[in-house]
């Protein structure tokens, strides 16, 4: 693969991974490469819109559950107001 074969729209994407910035000088054999840092970066960035996920969906059952509890409450008072009605 070479770079007449990358999908256009890809090409912000991986431009956003490596920050738009060229490769530092001659590279120390104890830095890591590009591509290795704009895996890493690409790593945090999906722990971190994974931890977000999370969170969303623990409130979004935290709300469920609040209303499923209120729900219950007013369906256990109308049925003791037609119990009462009998």
């Amino acid at each position: 693969m070479n770079h007449l074969d990358i999908d256009p729209a890809a090409l912000p994407h991986i431009r956003s991974l490596y920050d738009h910035r060229p490769p530092p000088g001659p590279t120390a054999l104890d830095a890591p490469p590009r591509t290795a840092a704009a895996l890493a970066r690409l790593a945090s960035r999906w722990e971190s819109s994974r931890h977000s996920s999370d969170t969303a969906r623990v409130a979004q059952l935290e709300d469920l559950e609040r209303f499923v509890v209120a729900a219950h409450d007013i369906d256990s008072g109308l049925s003791a107001g037609l119990g009462d009605a009998r």
